[in-house]
């Protein structure tokens, strides 16, 4: 073990450093890692920069001190192949003024059996920049902004505020704390997000979007999956190519579109045009019983029914019904399916 330790008065700058190593069976080969640790004093909110190969792992500590540590691994037939291994991994963890940067590459970029993990302890102020290559993602307890992008692993982000902007390649996105504004997108995976106050913009390729959260402005998509919105308070935007949807919250804008499942909207809405539609399935809307509304339902194949009472300003029947609910509604709601039955009914 190699400990290094440098005051620098001047700057007011600590800076401690150690190197481990550790040796490992893996199969028939030797598994070789090497821990390169560093801490720094920094101001309460310092900005943290860290791109590796592997998983990240921050977590808001007391004090204004950033603890970093590093490890490059390498899987090989034999310990001393993979020791030579890990001299072509760069470790550098670097500090210049309040900005702590952190990064492991190799010359030609490839990383075969191999890569690196950074876990982190700074204060909760900090804001975050955070690249993965292979491996989660983890950030709890953080108040300052985040962003972090993996090619391949689950982002979680936990316990916080602050603004947030999540990617992943092939992983589950899951968000829960009193965030602000939430841009989460992955192309294979769930997005979860509980709590945060919005504005949040989040989608998938291939997975659910679970959202329970007084946003005041929901945007969420996904080709292939669900779409459960909870708590919202102001626009809700859902899509979805593959996948039922289910909205609930009071004084929503709705617009809400699937190619193939049910649409349910349970709660109250708000003035001007909430629009509802589905390829094929069902649409329901379950609204009080003072509710006022301009209504607009037709099916291609199925029937409308309604427990209001309706005052018919155009089409009546049980393919189409056009017409008003209570006196001088603000509100619009409209909705078309092409296949399934529609539903307006009192909660």
């Amino acid at each position: 073990m190699r400990r290094t330790c440098l005051l620098v008065a001047a700057l007011l700058l600590a800076s401690c450093s150690k190197v481990e190593f550790k040796i490992n069976n893996v199969g028939d080969g030797r598994r070789v890692e090497e821990t390169v640790s560093k801490t720094f004093q920094t101001k309460a909110t310092p900005r943290i920069v860290v791109d590796v190969p592997g998983g990240v792992d921050v977590k808001a500590a007391d004090g204004n001190e950033v603890k970093a540590d590093v490890t490059k691994w390498a899987n090989r037939p034999n310990e001393d192949v993979a020791r030579d291994y890990l001299k072509t991994i760069d470790i550098q963890i670097t500090q210049d003024g309040d900005t702590v940067r952190i990064t492991a590459s190799r010359a030609d970029k490839s990383f075969e059996n191999a890569g690196a993990d950074a876990k982190l302890q700074v204060p909760a102020g900090a804001t975050l920049d955070l690249h993965g290559l292979f491996g989660a993602m983890t950030v709890t307890g953080i108040t300052g902004d985040t962003s972090a992008t993996t090619a391949n692993g689950a982002v979680t982000v936990k316990g916080g505020k602050g603004d947030l902007k999540l990617k992943s390649d092939f992983g589950k996105i899951n968000v829960d704390g009193v965030y602000g504004t939430v841009t989460a997108k992955t192309a294979n995976g769930e997005v979860r997000v509980k709590g945060a106050k919005g504005p949040l913009d989040v989608s998938s390729q291939f997975g659910a979007i679970d959202v329970d959260a007084p946003a005041d402005d929901v945007k969420a998509s996904t080709s292939n999956g669900s779409v459960k919105i909870r708590g919202g308070s102001g626009k809700v935007h859902a899509r979805s190519q593959f996948g039922g949807i289910d909205i609930e919250g009071d004084k929503l804008r709705v617009d809400a579109e699937t190619a193939n499942g049910a649409v349910r909207f349970a709660g109250s809405l708000a003035e001007g045009e909430n629009v509802m539609r589905s390829q094929f399935g069902s649409l329901t809307a379950l609204l009080p019983r003072d509710a006022r509304f301009r209504l607009d339902a037709s099916t291609d194949f199925g029937r409308v029914s309604t427990g209001f009472k309706v005052n018919s300003t155009g089409a009546a029947g049980e393919k189409h019904l056009i017409g008003a609910v209570g006196d001088d509604p603000k509100t619009t709601l409209k909705l078309r399916t092409s296949n399934g039955s529609i539903d307006v009914k009192t909660k």
